[in-house]
Protein backbone atom coordinates (compact mmCIF):
# COMPACT_ATOMS: atom_id res chain seq x y z
CA UNK A 1 0.00 0.00 0.00
CA UNK A 2 1.15 3.44 -1.05
CA UNK A 3 -0.02 6.42 0.53
CA UNK A 4 -0.33 9.54 -1.94
CA UNK A 5 2.28 11.80 -1.84
CA UNK A 6 0.98 14.39 0.64
CA UNK A 7 0.98 12.51 3.09
CA UNK A 8 4.00 12.44 5.78
CA UNK A 9 4.22 10.45 9.34
CA UNK A 10 4.19 12.73 12.26
CA UNK A 11 6.73 11.16 14.46
CA UNK A 12 5.48 14.13 17.66
CA UNK A 13 1.97 12.04 17.63
CA UNK A 14 3.70 9.02 18.24
CA UNK A 15 2.01 8.25 21.72
CA UNK A 16 3.42 4.72 22.86
CA UNK A 17 5.26 1.50 20.40
CA UNK A 18 4.60 -1.82 21.93
CA UNK A 19 7.84 -3.98 22.27
CA UNK A 20 7.90 -7.17 20.35
CA UNK A 21 8.19 -9.15 23.79
CA UNK A 22 4.82 -6.98 24.95
CA UNK A 23 3.01 -8.27 22.12
CA UNK A 24 4.76 -11.36 22.44
CA UNK A 25 2.78 -11.52 25.85
CA UNK A 26 -0.16 -9.32 24.54
CA UNK A 27 0.37 -6.98 26.66
CA UNK A 28 0.37 -3.81 24.64
CA UNK A 29 0.11 -0.53 26.44
CA UNK A 30 -3.65 0.78 25.91
CA UNK A 31 -1.58 4.40 23.83
CA UNK A 32 0.34 2.06 21.43
CA UNK A 33 -3.22 1.53 19.51
CA UNK A 34 -3.98 3.82 16.54
CA UNK A 35 -6.76 2.83 14.89
CA UNK A 36 -9.41 -0.28 14.10
CA UNK A 37 -9.15 -3.29 10.95
CA UNK A 38 -12.21 -5.06 10.09
CA UNK A 39 -12.19 -7.82 7.52
CA UNK A 40 -14.73 -10.20 5.81
CA UNK A 41 -14.43 -13.42 4.32
CA UNK A 42 -16.99 -15.81 2.78
CA UNK A 43 -15.31 -18.62 4.45
CA UNK A 44 -16.27 -16.72 8.14
CA UNK A 45 -19.38 -15.73 9.18
CA UNK A 46 -19.06 -12.35 11.01
CA UNK A 47 -16.67 -9.55 10.86
CA UNK A 48 -12.93 -10.49 11.82
CA UNK A 49 -12.00 -7.18 13.72
CA UNK A 50 -9.39 -5.79 15.96
CA UNK A 51 -6.84 -3.29 16.80
CA UNK A 52 -4.36 -1.46 15.08
CA UNK A 53 -0.87 -1.25 16.97
CA UNK A 54 2.18 0.19 16.12
CA UNK A 55 4.97 -2.40 17.10
CA UNK A 56 8.73 -2.71 17.31
CA UNK A 57 9.72 -3.64 13.47
CA UNK A 58 10.59 -7.49 13.35
CA UNK A 59 13.87 -6.42 10.71
CA UNK A 60 15.61 -3.32 11.67
CA UNK A 61 18.24 -3.65 9.48
CA UNK A 62 15.85 -3.66 6.61
CA UNK A 63 13.21 -1.24 8.63
CA UNK A 64 13.34 1.99 10.40
CA UNK A 65 10.23 2.65 11.37
CA UNK A 66 7.61 0.14 13.51
CA UNK A 67 5.79 -1.63 11.95
CA UNK A 68 1.80 -1.33 11.73
CA UNK A 69 0.15 -4.77 12.87
CA UNK A 70 -3.60 -5.56 12.63
CA UNK A 71 -4.70 -8.01 15.47
CA UNK A 72 -7.72 -9.57 13.73
CA UNK A 73 -10.20 -11.71 15.80
CA UNK A 74 -13.14 -13.46 14.91
CA UNK A 75 -16.32 -13.43 16.34
CA UNK A 76 -16.79 -15.58 20.04
CA UNK A 77 -18.28 -18.22 18.22
CA UNK A 78 -15.12 -18.57 15.53
CA UNK A 79 -12.20 -17.75 18.42
CA UNK A 80 -9.43 -17.29 15.54
CA UNK A 81 -7.05 -14.44 15.51
CA UNK A 82 -4.55 -13.21 12.51
CA UNK A 83 -1.99 -11.12 13.08
CA UNK A 84 -1.61 -9.18 9.69
CA UNK A 85 2.09 -7.08 9.87
CA UNK A 86 2.72 -4.53 7.47
CA UNK A 87 6.41 -3.18 7.18
CA UNK A 88 6.86 0.45 6.88
CA UNK A 89 9.27 2.06 4.99
CA UNK A 90 9.38 4.85 1.55
CA UNK A 91 9.81 4.48 -1.78
CA UNK A 92 11.17 7.01 -4.26
CA UNK A 93 8.20 7.29 -7.29
CA UNK A 94 8.34 10.03 -10.01
CA UNK A 95 5.43 12.13 -9.68
CA UNK A 96 5.02 15.29 -12.68
CA UNK A 97 8.23 14.93 -13.46
CA UNK A 98 9.97 15.26 -9.60
CA UNK A 99 11.11 12.58 -7.83
CA UNK A 100 9.38 11.88 -4.17
CA UNK A 101 9.55 9.97 -1.40
CA UNK A 102 5.74 7.62 -0.40
CA UNK A 103 4.52 5.85 2.74
CA UNK A 104 4.48 2.33 1.82
CA UNK A 105 3.55 -0.71 4.06
CA UNK A 106 3.85 -4.10 3.08
CA UNK A 107 2.05 -6.83 3.78
CA UNK A 108 4.53 -10.03 2.94
CA UNK A 109 2.29 -12.49 3.95
CA UNK A 110 -1.41 -13.01 4.49
CA UNK A 111 -3.62 -15.41 5.41
CA UNK A 112 -4.81 -18.21 2.34
CA UNK A 113 -8.19 -16.96 2.41
CA UNK A 114 -9.84 -14.61 0.61
CA UNK A 115 -11.04 -11.12 1.67
CA UNK A 116 -14.17 -9.32 0.52
CA UNK A 117 -13.59 -6.23 2.43
CA UNK A 118 -10.99 -4.30 4.18
CA UNK A 119 -11.09 -1.53 6.34
CA UNK A 120 -8.24 0.20 8.37
CA UNK A 121 -9.57 3.65 10.55
CA UNK A 122 -6.82 5.30 12.00
CA UNK A 123 -6.95 8.07 14.30
CA UNK A 124 -6.80 11.50 12.48
CA UNK A 125 -5.81 15.04 14.15
CA UNK A 126 -3.81 15.31 17.12
CA UNK A 127 -3.13 11.71 17.56
CA UNK A 128 -2.76 10.79 14.10
CA UNK A 129 0.51 9.26 12.47
CA UNK A 130 -0.33 11.32 9.25
CA UNK A 131 -0.33 14.88 8.19
CA UNK A 132 -1.61 15.90 5.37
CA UNK A 133 0.31 18.41 3.26
CA UNK A 134 -2.76 19.40 0.08
CA UNK A 135 -5.02 21.82 1.15
CA UNK A 136 -8.23 20.74 2.48
CA UNK A 137 -8.93 16.97 1.53
CA UNK A 138 -12.77 17.63 2.43
CA UNK A 139 -13.02 19.87 -0.23
CA UNK A 140 -10.18 19.07 -3.04
CA UNK A 141 -9.99 16.34 -5.39
CA UNK A 142 -10.31 13.11 -3.87
CA UNK A 143 -6.29 11.34 -3.22
CA UNK A 144 -6.06 8.12 -3.63
CA UNK A 145 -3.91 5.40 -2.56
CA UNK A 146 -2.12 2.20 -4.15
CA UNK A 147 -2.77 -1.13 -2.95
CA UNK A 148 -0.84 -3.82 -5.32
CA UNK A 149 -1.73 -7.65 -4.80
CA UNK A 150 0.16 -10.37 -5.46
CA UNK A 151 -1.44 -14.12 -5.03
CA UNK A 152 -0.40 -17.29 -4.49
CA UNK A 153 0.20 -18.48 -8.17
CA UNK A 154 1.87 -15.07 -9.09
CA UNK A 155 -0.80 -13.22 -10.65
CA UNK A 156 -0.77 -9.49 -9.65
CA UNK A 157 -3.17 -6.30 -9.41
CA UNK A 158 -2.99 -3.19 -8.36
CA UNK A 159 -6.09 -1.31 -7.36
CA UNK A 160 -5.98 2.49 -7.02
CA UNK A 161 -9.02 3.20 -3.70
CA UNK A 162 -10.24 6.28 -2.88
CA UNK A 163 -8.59 7.68 0.71
CA UNK A 164 -11.26 8.24 2.72
CA UNK A 165 -11.32 11.03 6.00
CA UNK A 166 -13.61 12.03 8.13
CA UNK A 167 -15.06 15.52 7.01
CA UNK A 168 -18.08 16.97 9.16
CA UNK A 169 -21.21 16.67 7.23
CA UNK A 170 -22.79 19.66 5.87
Amino acid sequence: MILPHSEFIENSHFQNICTKVQFAKDECPADSIYGVARATTPLIEGTLEGPVYLRSTTEPDKYKLPDVVAVLQGPPSLPVEIDAIGHVDSVKRRIHGETVRLLRTTFDSTPDAPVSEFTLEMQGGKKGLFVNSANNLCKGPRRHFTAAFTGQNGRQTTLQPVLRVGCPKR
